[in-house]
């Protein structure tokens, strides 16, 4: 049996968002949550016009990536 503050955060908006289709109880479940969360973070529905400019993001992803790439040995 299940505490009652686990209840109270499963039964939440947290707990509702986080698992969508219930408690994973199979691997199919718990793949296809995985799968679902990835995307939904990767792909979001929504991106504000302002978040897209380069002087709001820098290119901080190349940045970064050109700096794993010219890291000293």
């Amino acid at each position: 049996m299940r505490s009652s503050w686990l209840r109270r955060i499963l039964d939440s908006t947290i707990g509702r968002s986080i698992f969508r289709t219930g408690i994973p109880d199979t691997e199919l479940k718990r793949s296809m949550l995985m799968y679902h969360n990835f995307f939904l973070h990767i792909f979001p529905v929504r991106m504000k016009r302002h978040g897209l400019k380069f002087s709001y993001t820098f290119c901080l992803g190349g940045i970064s990536c050109l700096l794993f790439i010219l890291k000293p040995a």
